[in-house]
C-alpha cells in the first residue's frame, strides 16, 4: 500500500549492515559501497540518502588502509563516466576495518580469499556473516597500478555482484 508513510518504511525486510572489505579501501570497497547503494534506491524506488532510514547501512573498511585517503583517481573517474547518473567518490576518505565495524556488520563482504582469512582468524565465530563478493569463490583483484580499462572491467563486476546483493537484501519487492 502506498500513502503517508512509504511502504518500504512499513514493510521493510529487516536491518542489513554490509561492509565492504579490501586492501587499502581506495579503489574496490568504496566502488562498490557507491554501486550498492545506487542500486538498492534504485530497486526500493527511495534515495540513497533514505537507505540508512530504510534499515540498510552500507560501508566499506581496508585491512591495510592507510587513513584518511582519498578514493584512487581512477575509481572515481570510473564512478563519474560508467553510471548514469555519476556516482560520486569524492566525499570516501580510507579507514581500516576494525572491531566495532566487525560487530555491528549482519554481512562483511571481502574482495578476496585472504581478506576473509584474516577476518576469520580473530572473529571465527562470524564464519556465515563474512563472504566472498563473488560467488564462485573467486578472487576480484586489486587494480592499483593498473590501466582505466581495468577500473572498468571491476566497475561492471562490481555491478553484476551489487545485482544480486540487492536480489538476496529485498528479493522480488
Amino acid at each position: 500500500r502506498e500513502g503517508a508513510i512509504p511502504e518500504w518504511r512499513i514493510e521493510r525486510p529487516g536491518d542489513a549492515h554490509i561492509v565492504f572489505v579490501c586492501t587499502g579501501n581506495t579503489d574496490r570497497s568504496p566502488l562498490a559501497v557507491a554501486i550498492l547503494k545506487r542500486r538498492l534506491a534504485e530497486r526500493l524506488g527511495i534515495a540513497e540518502s533514505d537507505l540508512a532510514e530504510a534499515g540498510f547501512v552500507i560501508e566499506s573498511a581496508g585491512l591495510a588502509a592507510e587513513p584518511d585517503r582519498r578514493a584512487s583517481r581512477h575509481a572515481r573517474e570510473v564512478a563519474r563516466q560508467l553510471f548514469h547518473p555519476p556516482l560520486d567518490l569524492e566525499a570516501h576518505r580510507s579507514r581500516k576495518l576494525d572491531t566495532p565495524m566487525v560487530k555491528a556488520a549482519t554481512r562483511i563482504i571481502c574482495m578476496e580469499r585472504d581478506h576473509r582469512d584474516q577476518i576469520l582468524a580473530f572473529f571465527p565465530h562470524r564464519e556465515r556473516d563474512v563472504l566472498l563478493l563473488d560467488p564462485e569463490g573467486q578472487d576480484v583483484a586489486d587494480p592499483v597500478g593498473r590501466s582505466l580499462a581495468t577500473y572498468e572491467r571491476l566497475a561492471r563486476r562490481l555491478d553484476a555482484a551489487a545485482s544480486l546483493i540487492v536480489g538476496g537484501l529485498v528479493g522480488r519487492r
